[in-house]
């Protein structure tokens, strides 16, 4: 049969375990239409469909020469039958071939598939040669299975027509600082605010910035006489006095790795550390000693304000 030729160098991924994955084109098998499952081989190995991920196949060794398909056609049907032998008559036949049974359905119909059965020949395996390659072997863990849009891979210009393998190669994995700022909004009970800071920080701006409103460790009330508007109170409230602390973290929006498994392990450490310290600061208690300020006033530090320190 005539070859499917892909002239396209492919990549092989070598994973932990040993196994090799080949990602087979699509459109190399989208025309087979088998009465049973296609199976692959290269040179007499056998390739399986990987769990979990479409178009990739496994092997024990890299394939290094063309591949082979091979498949079942679905049974052709030669002719119909009656399903229910008493209806046979002049009109009705007991049996018709493919073309009768073409022409009659312009008569009656559908009443067709209910008269009569399909008469089925099973056909024999075919095989076709596929090829493919060269194939060249990158190292790695096998891709996600429901894919990462969050993943950028920069694609050298050899290989800008090959997304399936941008798994393996250099690139950034991006929605950190977005991840970190939910993160912190889901805790908005103890928080004040949350968001990106539009000052300059150590000479970058869009830090991510979060006020927390920091409880007295021996509680502290005063009475609220005015509303937010400054219109007065019917009756007084007692409410607790807190400090604000302001957090200026230096979250990055992308982490970069030579591929995405080291790009998903250094981004998901960030995460980690980023998170553990909003959760570790929204646990704090200001002092009472102290006001909350970090010093003790002392002379006329009580009637002039301490200068504003630099936040980092």
């Amino acid at each position: 049969m005539n070859n499917q030729n892909d002239p396209r160098e492919h990549y092989a991924i070598r994973t932990d375990d040993g196994h090799y994955l080949h990602h087979i084109p699509h459109h190399l098998l989208e025309r087979y239409r088998p009465g049973d499952t296609v199976t692959l081989t290269s040179n007499g190995q056998p390739l399986t469909p990987t769990p979990g991920l479409r178009h990739w196949w496994t092997a024990e060794q890299p394939v290094t020469g063309p591949l082979t398909v091979h498949w079942t056609p679905y049974p052709k049907t030669i002719g119909y039958q009656l399903s229910d032998p008493t209806d046979e008559s002049k009109q009705f036949p007991a049996t018709i071939t493919p073309a009768q049974h073409s022409d009659m359905r312009h008569d009656f119909g559908d009443v067709m598939y209910r008269l009569y059965d399909p008469v089925n020949e099973q056909q024999p395996k075919q095989h076709e040669t596929l090829t493919t390659g060269p194939w060249r072997t990158l190292e790695g863990a096998p891709p996600p299975a429901e894919d990462d849009p969050r993943w950028v891979v920069d694609l050298p210009a050899s290989l800008t027509n090959y997304p399936e393998y941008r798994w393996w190669l250099p690139g950034k994995l991006g929605g950190l600082y977005d991840a970190v700022e939910a993160h912190a909004k889901r805790k908005r009970t103890s928080l004040f605010g949350v968001g990106r800071s539009t000052a300059q920080y150590d000479g970058v701006e869009g830090h991510l910035r979060v006020e927390i409103d920091v409880p007295f460790a021996r509680p502290v009330t005063r009475q609220k006489t005015t509303d937010w508007r400054g219109k007065k109170l019917k009756r007084p409230e007692t409410v607790q006095e807190t400090v604000k602390r302001k957090l200026v973290l230096p979250v990055p929006t992308w982490v970069h790795g030579d591929s995405y498994a080291d790009a998903l392990a250094d981004w998901t450490a960030q995460f980690t550390f980023w998170t553990d310290l909003i959760n570790s600061e929204t646990g704090v208690k200001a002092c009472n000693h102290c006001g909350g300020h970090g010093y003790i006033p002392n002379g006329a530090e009580k009637y002039t304000p301490a200068p504003a320190s630099r936040e980092n």
